[in-house]
């Protein structure tokens, strides 16, 4: 999902939808170009994405981040892009894609959710509050638009399950777009010890998970006690924590699950 300036969004590719306007699309597997789309991506995992994925996979979050994912701090960034790492073979094709599809459909990530639409949140420069946009961008060779079968974005989403995957990823849309806005780490940059706990917090929730518990965390910070219950066999709740720990120690904003102790 990306973090969109109002001044730039008639510039993104796609065409952007209107509310309730409809698109045709349909993917299946005897259309001619079934797969294609799952190779040679540049394809931007978020947090939740790895969450859902590793746990797919059955393996911690560093072997998942170790063998699938490659770091990319753009030009002007202040913090990596995580991207899916593409398998070494001619055609650059997606790890978890098989003849018959994908292998981690349930779990797949939010960019593969979306598709073709892609989702961004629209930010002004009064600061009020991000609006949604989706803009209808399938590559050239696809077949889906040519399906005769109409649909909103909305309907699309709802199909497509994105309750919870659009709520963390809207999450850090918004801290993604902080981050453009302004280095919060110094002089020391975003290779510096800051921004790699900030990376754990987001990315790294076994690491995450035993910093909160056997680090001095919790005598610094008040955690509720049912949302201590929830994390230790949730770890979208830990993940939350996650998120509020970053935007507190970046920036200072209060959330009712996270406090200083006194």
């Amino acid at each position: 999902m990306k973090a969109i300036d109002a001044d730039g969004a008639e510039a993104l590719p796609g065409r952007r939808l209107e509310a309730n306007e409809s698109f045709h699309f349909a993917c299946r597997p005897d259309l001619a170009c079934f797969n294609r789309c799952c190779r040679n991506l540049n394809l931007f995992l978020y947090p939740y994405d790895v969450l859902r994925l590793r746990r797919r996979l059955g393996v911690s979050a560093e072997q998942f981040l170790d063998d699938h994912t490659d770091l990319v701090l753009r030009p002007g960034h202040h913090f990596p892009d995580v991207l899916l790492r593409m398998t070494d073979n001619s055609e650059q094709t997606c790890p978890f894609v098989a003849a018959e599809g994908c292998t981690v459909y349930p779990d797949r990530p939010f960019t593969c959710r979306s598709f073709p639409l892609e989702k961004g949140l629209v930010f002004d420069a009064a600061g009020s509050r991000p609006k949604p946009a989706f803009f209808f961008n399938p590559p050239p060779f696809c077949l889906g638009p040519r399906q005769p079968h109409p649909i909103t974005a909305q309907d699309w989403f709802a199909e497509a399950d994105t309750g919870r995957y659009d709520r963390f990823t809207e999450r850090w849309a918004v801290i993604q777009d902080r981050f453009s806005r302004r280095n919060p780490w110094g002089a020391e940059g975003p290779q510096g010890q800051r921004a790699k706990m900030v990376f754990m917090a987001a990315y790294n929730l076994d690491a995450f998970r035993r910093f909160v518990f056997e680090s001095s965390f919790l005598r610094r910070f008040k955690v509720p006690r049912e949302q201590l219950r929830r994390m230790e066999r949730n770890e979208e709740a830990l993940l939350e924590l996650g998120l509020d720990w970053i935007e507190r120690v970046l920036w200072g904003i209060q959330s009712p699950g996270l406090r200083p102790r006194r």
